[in-house]
């Protein structure tokens, strides 16, 4: 595949550089996202675990981490915050009792669940430049994007 080539010293600016824009554009989705979770108490760390369970429940803390690209050791702290909130329960592996799998408790999806209208308006700020077809072909080019540095 041919790829275009970075610009020179002389021309890149960050405003032509791909990884500063994508950098840049995640800090400001993360701004808009934070202000409105921190009115009801919410992290936005803490809403990425809650979201990923909300998709798959019972999964291991290492893969929680790996899945929401937090390190392990964040993680178990937020875990335990939100353990101590009654948001999440962690059982211990049966052949392996290093590990502890993850859950939501019922209060905790009902929280997940209603913070889904949130995401979604902050989804709809994000898109709002776009017609319907940038949109799709943006999700196409970031998933292609990311899918090459994994």
């Amino acid at each position: 595949m041919n790829r275009p080539k970075s610009k020179s010293a002389n021309e890149a600016t960050l405003e032509n550089s791909l990884g500063y824009l994508v950098r840049d554009t995640h800090r400001l989705i993360s701004k808009v996202l934070n202000t409105r979770l921190e009115r009801l108490g919410i992290r936005v760390g803490h809403w990425y675990i809650l979201r990923s369970l909300l998709q798959e429940e019972g999964i291991t803390q290492r893969e929680l981490s790996a899945r929401i690209g937090m390190n392990e050791p964040n993680v178990v702290t937020s875990l335990r915050v939100l353990e101590k909130q009654d948001i999440i329960s962690r059982t211990v592996d049966e052949k392996d009792g290093r590990c502890k799998h993850v859950g939501l408790t019922e209060a905790g999806r009902e929280l997940a669940v209603s913070l889904l209208p949130i995401v979604h308006e902050v989804n709809d700020i994000i898109g709002a430049p776009l017609n319907d077809k940038e949109r799709t072909q943006l999700i196409s080019l970031v998933q292609r994007v990311r899918e090459g540095l994994e």
